[in-house]
């Protein structure tokens, strides 16, 4: 997994989460909200028909994201950051098409950081090849995590960018 753009997510979820005061969402001077553009790959408009693109948070875990991105060839990225304290951030990473209201994948992976004052201090790759799928259902997405029932009960709301 790219340490840059982990890094530069995390500040993200901080940000989401307010843990970070006077910042927006953005990483390295790129715009990650619905409609920018980072680097090759496009988020898509409130228009289009793909329905997982946009930032996500935990209806009951404000420490818990979810960033989609969408290509112009329709495959969907995401990362889901939890911010489990202040030093322990866990990172599952994805890619996948959505079919309808359902975007599956097998490609995942999760990686624990353990962060000091001077950036990433331990970092542990938990698995790769994990699978598993989130379904759009009246706006909101569930995550049925088939390799360790991570996402159990866990409903992502979509961030308001007002």
């Amino acid at each position: 997994m790219r340490k840059c753009r982990r890094a530069g997510l995390l500040v993200t979820v901080l940000c989401t989460a307010g843990l970070l005061s006077g910042c927006s969402h953005s990483f390295m001077g790129k715009d990650f909200s619905v409609g920018s553009k980072d680097g090759d790959a496009e988020t898509v408009s409130e228009e289009t028909e793909n329905v997982f693109a946009g930032q996500w948070v935990g209806s009951e875990n404000d420490k818990l994201t979810l960033d989609v991105y969408v290509d112009d060839a329709g495959t969907c990225s995401g990362m889901i950051t939890l911010v489990k304290d202040e030093v322990h951030v866990v990172f599952w990473e994805f890619s996948g098409k959505a079919d309808g209201h359902e975007l599956g994948y097998t490609d995942g992976t999760r990686v624990d950081v353990v962060y000091s004052a001077e950036g990433p201090e331990e970092e542990t790759e938990v698995y790769t090849q994990g699978s598993g799928r989130f379904v759009y259902d009246d706006g909101n997405l569930t995550w049925k995590d088939e390799t360790e029932d991570a996402g159990a009960g866990v409903l992502f709301i979509p961030v308001s960018n007002d």
